[in-house]
């Protein structure tokens, strides 16, 4: 006997566009909230609007570089494993960037958090 043709499942389709969705939506609301947060960020850290500038670059820098690359590794380990990794990573960032101390961790911190991107 050979293995079985599994069929297209599209209760099970609905659902993985569904929370796939919802996780792009997520991440594009949390990187939104950036722009109304911008005068916050010039008073807190005494920085100039071109540093704060510097914060939306470095993460769409990131994020678009390393978008191909986390692809590549989704083909190689499965594409739910590293959507994990990638979402734990991108959690993290977001975690960290609500606790710095200073701009240029912010910087650090947002720059990585440009992996959210790559979902």
């Amino acid at each position: 006997m050979g293995p079985e043709k599994q069929g297209f499942d599209p209760k099970y389709a609905r659902r993985t566009l569904l929370l796939l969705g919802l996780v792009v939506l997520t991440v594009f609301y949390v990187e939104l909230m950036m722009t109304p947060a911008t005068p916050k960020v010039l008073l807190q850290y005494n920085v100039t609007l071109g540093q704060v500038s510097l914060i939306l670059s470095l993460y769409t820098v990131f994020g678009v570089a390393i978008t191909p690359a986390i692809g590549n590794l989704g083909d190689i380990y499965g594409k739910k494993r590293v959507l994990l990794y990638v979402l734990s990573v991108y959690s993290a960032m977001v975690v960290s960037t609500s606790f710095v101390p200073n701009f240029m961790t912010l910087l650090i911190s947002r720059t990585f958090q440009g992996v959210g991107i790559a979902l």
